[in-house]
């Protein structure tokens, strides 16, 4: 490493750690984007009304905190909460807590993630892929369209 005198620590140490949250940016979008994947492939299908309504937000910082907003909803949200929370429906295709259960399945890979390119930021001073959110793969067409395949036990809609 070259000398450097006091500025040029501080604006070097600045820099590692801009691009480190740039960084951790890129990685909370990509693994909320890995878990609704996931989250799409275990949720009830109907229609696929469902399943379409999951959703990532773009990384937004308010003070010192990333927030990257995933979930299912839209116009379809107290279907999606039902869906969700009712252990008591049998679906044929898809489970309940298919979020939870994407979350569970995927923690560790996610927690990998941001921890490998935050190093690797800090480390070079340079921001994954100047800043931009790829999305992972999406699910398949025949994951995500169907036939109604879920049957009630015992109450709700659907």
């Amino acid at each position: 490493m070259r000398e450097m005198n006091a500025a040029q620590l501080q604006a070097e140490l600045a820099k590692r750690l801009n691009a480190a949250v740039k960084a951790a940016e890129t990685a909370l979008y990509q693994g909320a984007s890995i878990i609704i994947t996931e989250a799409k492939k275990r949720a009830p299908l109907d229609v696929g009304t469902l399943r379409n309504s999951g959703y990532v937000t773009l990384p937004r910082r308010e003070g010192s905190n990333v927030i990257v907003e995933a979930g299912f909803g839209g116009a379809a949200k107290a279907y999606a909460v039902r869906q969700h929370e009712e252990t008591s429906y049998n679906h044929e295709v898809g489970e309940a807590k298919y979020l939870q259960n994407a979350i569970d399945a995927k923690e560790n890979e996610v927690r990998a993630r941001v921890q490998r390119l935050a190093d690797k930021a800090l480390a070079s001073g340079r921001a994954p892929g100047g800043g931009s959110y790829p999305h992972p793969r999406e699910p398949s067409e025949e994951v995500m369209q169907g036939e109604s395949r879920h049957r009630r036990k015992r109450g709700g809609d659907s």
